[in-house]
């Protein structure tokens, strides 16, 4: 399920997915929208929705202090991870199609290959 959040600024988003420490009261979570901003929010690409998210939505979360924002391309099979600093988003780390790493906020190796539909082309 999609959480609508609603940011310092007063602006609701909806982040394809967004998580908050485990440590956190899980109760603010009942509140819709919720209004603790997220620790980290993922958006996936997609033709009709790409652009907002990269030109938008990637600033909007940095200014709010999302401190992780993740932006996945399944169509290129990649992942570009940002870290907010200072108010502005920084990219910090990418994985592509094959790719087994640690993507934080994240600890511990993740495989990127399995997030896809279908494996690779093969290439020649």
């Amino acid at each position: 399920m999609e959480a609508e959040v609603r940011l310092p600024s007063n602006r609701l988003v909806v982040p394809d997915i967004s998580g908050w420490p485990v440590a956190a009261d899980p109760d603010f979570v009942r509140v819709n929208p919720i209004l603790r901003v997220p620790d980290w929010c993922c958006e996936v690409l997609s033709e009709s929705n790409g652009r907002d998210d990269r030109r938008l939505k990637l600033p909007l979360y940095a200014r709010s202090d999302v401190g992780w924002i993740w932006l996945v391309e399944p169509v290129a099979r990649f992942v570009e991870v940002y870290q907010t600093r200072d108010g502005l988003p920084t990219l910090v780390h990418s994985a592509g199609d094959a790719d087994s790493t640690v993507l934080p906020p994240f600890e511990g190796e993740i495989s990127v290959a399995g997030w896809w539909e279908s494996p690779a082309p093969a290439t020649e």
